[in-house]
């Protein structure tokens, strides 16, 4: 599911992308979901904080207060490095700045030409509907895991990080609700995992989704539950 966000102050603007939105939702409803349309960028900020789902973010970048568009925006980026962000407004010589806060915008779309608003916006939805269908394919991988006589699968985005056990052939699963030993190499390992997983020390490849924050003087990792994984100085430039 595909939630869509609106961040517009001018009143004619916001409630055309809405519509645009609605119509599109009508033919769409287990598909996408309309979130919150406002000029208020602290009520967006407000509702996302504890979103699960896809999300589509329509940002004009002058809103008329002391938060602007592209602060939004790296303030969505903090809760939701994945979601799609798109800006729309008059402002075309600003589309630049989203290089210097790093945004990664998925568009830029001028709001002069109205018909050309609501083709550019159904392409950017589209668009990250087939992103949202490809992260939802993603998180139903499974790796599969010999101990013994037996066979488990445990699914790769439950898994946290592999490590290594020195000097022998063992390997340490860290998953969500499990933690398992079996015998294998990282090196074979690498080559079942999605772009989530990082090789980031000779003993640990990490998934990169459960990183917290990075120490790089002290190449340490923290992950999201206070777990911590060693990087080395080499392998830890993979990571951000």
């Amino acid at each position: 599911m595909l939630k869509i966000f609106v961040c517009e102050d001018n009143i004619v603007q916001r409630q055309k992308m809405e519509s645009i939105i609605d119509c599109l939702k009508a033919d769409m409803v287990d598909v996408i979901e309309k979130g919150i349309v406002t000029a208020n960028p602290y009520e967006i900020l407000e509702h996302i904080r504890n979103e699960n789902n896809s999300c589509l973010y329509f940002l004009d970048i002058d809103l008329k207060c002391d938060m602007d568009g592209f602060m939004l925006a790296h303030k969505i980026r903090e809760t939701q490095p994945r979601c799609c962000i798109v800006f729309v407004t008059t402002h075309s010589e600003m589309s630049f700045m989203t290089f210097s806060y790093r945004i990664e915008a998925m568009d830029f779309i001028i709001k002069d030409d109205i018909g050309k608003l609501e083709e550019r916006m159904i392409q950017c939805i589209e668009h990250a509907i087939e992103r949202c269908c490809r992260k939802e394919e993603k998180n139903t991988e499974k790796y599969t895991v010999k101990i013994g006589n037996h066979i488990k699968n445990i699914t790769l985005s439950e898994i946290k990080y592999f490590e290594a056990v020195a000097e022998t052939r063992k390997i340490i699963l860290h998953a969500t609700n499990c933690v398992i030993e079996f015998s294998g190499k990282l090196k074979e390992i690498e080559k079942n995992l999605n772009e989530d997983f990082v090789r980031c020390h000779r003993s640990v490849i990490v998934n990169t989704k459960y990183i917290e924050s990075v120490d790089r003087i002290n190449h340490i990792i923290y992950l999201k539950d206070g777990e911590i994984c060693h990087m080395s100085v080499r392998l830890g430039k993979k990571i951000w």
